[in-house]
């Protein structure tokens, strides 16, 4: 049960990514993309704010998963939840669910939430930070599962 609640942790906290993404769509609303400092806030702050997300998880013992797990459920929990959280901030802008079909679409996402999360970040502009992201917490995961040489070892 600890161990289901810790993923479960790990998952939702993925949605840490795409809450600024919501916040500056809500700000902006229809006005989104009308300045150069939409594209460099959209583009930095979903990765601060994912690694500051892990960083603290890490450091908290939270669940008491190793780094590399943690980061792997992270960025399961980024792209499964991508659609619904991109779908919240068209919704500002009268895309998303303030649509009549918003649902229908959504329900259909579900299952390809991969498709849908890459394809439905390049129109939210999430692109570059999702690519970033993505191979940072690969990076992450791989450096966090593989046990480290010791300098005695590796000099043998």
């Amino acid at each position: 049960m600890k161990t289901l609640f810790a993923v479960l942790i790990y998952i939702v906290s993925g949605a840490a990514f795409w809450i600024p993404s919501v916040v500056i769509h809500a700000i902006r609303g229809a006005k989104f993309g009308g300045s150069i400092y939409d594209l460099i806030a959209i583009s930095l702050l979903p990765v601060v704010a994912a690694v500051v997300t892990l960083e603290v998880i890490d450091r908290l013992r939270i669940g008491g998963c190793r780094r590399g797990i943690i980061a792997v459920w992270m960025l399961c929990g980024i792209w499964f939840v991508g659609p619904f959280m991109m779908a919240v901030g068209a919704s500002f802008s009268g895309g998303g669910f303030s649509r009549p079909d918003g649902w229908r679409i959504f329900t259909l996402a579900i299952p390809l939430f991969v498709h849908f999360t890459w394809m439905m970040s390049a129109y939210d502009g999430t692109l570059g930070a999702l690519v970033i992201v993505t191979i940072w917490f690969i990076i992450a995961a791989r450096r966090g599962l593989t046990p480290r040489l010791s300098a005695s070892a590796s000099s043998v």
